[in-house]
């Protein structure tokens, strides 16, 4: 999930070269304005919870299928 995770802060980082930080007072760094969506940081977050998740999903579909290729079925 981590790796997953580091490819949603590669996309952050992109964000903000292209858009620009959000004001000081908005950017969501303190409590849970730091997982608040709407907020700068918070949508950092997101976008790294979100790409941890969707690459630990892809890894186990392909985990899943290759076991099924060598003959081995995957127990649910």
């Amino acid at each position: 999930m981590t790796v997953g995770m580091g490819n949603g802060s590669v996309f952050v980082v992109t964000m903000n070269h292209f858009l620009g930080r959000s004001p000081y007072d908005t950017a969501g760094m303190w409590g849970f304005d730091a997982y608040n969506p709407f907020t700068y940081a918070g949508f950092e977050d997101f976008v790294m919870i979100l790409f941890g998740v969707a690459f630990w999903w892809l890894l186990v579909v392909g985990l899943k299928k290759f076991a099924e290729i060598e003959g081995q079925p995957f127990e649910d």
